[in-house]
């Protein structure tokens, strides 16, 4: 008897006595056997159609609580499709802030190849860029990956991941302990500045002191050393003369341009022996017949009586003029 005729009368009460009871328990077994075996081989062809695509799908994540502003956190997204489906590059999330609370940075992928596979490793690192007032429940966004190989495309979510943000410090108005106890942050320990300090008042000293050395040669010297030639200061005396009458102001200024003179050529000077200065100072030729009559004045002055008269009179403002022209003259380079 086949099985569909034992089935059916199986199946028909009124028949079943026309089979002993171990045969339709024999034939029974036989049925159910058969609707497994052929319940396996469906769900067998179903995991082979859907592994045709996707191989591998995981993803690695950290803890979910104890994050507070500016932690960072990292989601490993992994996916193993068999060949020859490539991953679209445009489907991975674009760094940026996602919304009130997180903020993506460029995800890196990763791919390795296999023989008949291809592995991708999608590193997202999130940052938590607020502070909640107290611990709050937030979600990462979900993640839709798109694969294709040219003509079939499919694509994998990654479903949204949960964690806790915390604040800070407890937004009690400082009632807590916790909050009560907090201390000012340390100020940091001085830094030892004194060997710096000791060697930039050294190098400080010795340029003020080269500064000054310079100063003093190329210019105090110079303007000392002018203002003490013979006929600078003879000039300075003589244009003081104010308060005296016109004569004496006149005597004075001979005997002054007497000592410049004097200083000038080493030795006193006579009306005999003026060219001596002219040898050792030629410098001084152009004003020759003006100190000539320094001299005729200077006889006048001191050395005739009363009844003789100079042949010409030189005079206090002709003094004050001859010496401010050799002060010229004794100033200019040699």
């Amino acid at each position: 008897m086949k099985y569909p005729d034992i089935f059916w009368i199986a199946c028909r009460p009124d028949l079943s006595d026309l089979l002993c009871e171990d045969e339709i328990i024999i034939h029974m077994r036989s049925i159910l056997l058969l609707a497994v075996c052929l319940l396996l081989a469906n769900s067998l062809y179903s995991a082979d159609d859907s592994n045709v695509r996707i191989k591998r799908f995981d993803t690695n994540q950290p803890r979910d609580f104890g994050y507070v502003i500016g932690d960072t956190f990292e989601h490993e997204l992994i996916v193993e499709v068999n060949k020859p489906y490539e991953l679209i590059m445009e489907s991975v999330p674009a760094a940026g802030r996602l919304d009130l609370w997180l903020e993506l940075a460029t995800p890196l992928v990763d791919k390795t190849w296999a023989l008949d596979a291809t592995t991708y490793r999608i590193h997202m690192r999130y940052q938590i860029i607020n502070a909640p007032a107290r611990m709050q429940q937030l979600f990462t966004p979900e993640v839709t990956l798109e694969f294709a190989d040219g003509a079939d495309m499919f694509s994998v979510s990654f479903k949204s991941w949960q964690f806790h943000v915390s604040p800070i410090t407890a937004s009690d108005g400082g009632q807590s302990p916790l909050v009560s106890s907090l201390q000012p942050d340390l100020k940091p320990p001085a830094m030892r500045t004194w060997p710096t300090v000791t060697r930039a008042v050294l190098a400080s000293m010795v340029l003020l002191a080269v500064v000054s050395y310079l100063l003093y040669i190329y210019l105090a010297l110079p303007w000392l050393c002018r203002h003490r030639y013979p006929f600078s200061v003879a000039y300075r005396r003589i244009k003081s003369l104010q308060d005296i009458t016109h004569e004496d102001r006149w005597r004075k200024a001979i005997v002054y341009l007497h000592h410049a003179l004097n200083q000038t050529a080493g030795k006193t000077l006579f009306a005999s022996n003026l060219a001596y200065l002219f040898e050792q100072h030629p410098e001084f030729l152009p004003v020759q017949p003006e100190l000539q009559k320094v001299f005729e004045d200077s006889c006048y002055l001191f050395f005739a009586d009363e009844t003789s008269k100079p042949a010409a009179k030189y005079g206090y403002d002709q003094c004050l003029k001859l010496a401010r022209m050799c002060r010229g003259i004794e100033r200019s380079p040699k």
